[in-house]
């Protein structure tokens, strides 16, 4: 996976969830949803409430986008999901540690104990 592959997994994973983060803010505030909820007795002021409907939220936002994007302009799926291609991944295609990559491993193993 090379930079701009990299850059392009980067985006298509933090857009949609910055959209799915701002959705789910909109959603409590103007739709009173927040109030149905905790008429039903949840505590929105838990984190792992906010966190599983932010997560909830973010889910349904990338997969109705995902379905929608072969139907989409370039410009539009750039918006919504970050870029308008998917990065490229190579199948069985395993690039090799860098120098300190392979230096951490090695403290590692030293520290575990494994022989090699």
């Amino acid at each position: 996976m090379n930079l701009s592959d990299r850059m392009t997994s980067f985006l298509r994973t933090a857009v949609p969830v910055l959209w799915g983060w701002l959705w789910s803010l909109l959603l409590g505030r103007f739709t009173g949803l927040g109030d149905v909820l905790t008429d039903l007795g949840v505590d929105l002021t838990s984190p792992a409430v906010v966190g599983a409907i932010t997560g909830a939220v973010v889910l349904a936002w990338y997969a109705l986008w995902r379905w929608a994007e072969p139907r989409l302009p370039d410009w539009a799926t750039r918006l919504v999901l970050g870029a308008a291609t998917a990065p490229a991944y190579r199948a069985g295609v395993v690039e090799p540690l860098a120098d300190d990559e392979l230096r951490l491993l090695e403290d590692y193993r030293l520290v575990r104990g494994d022989d090699e």
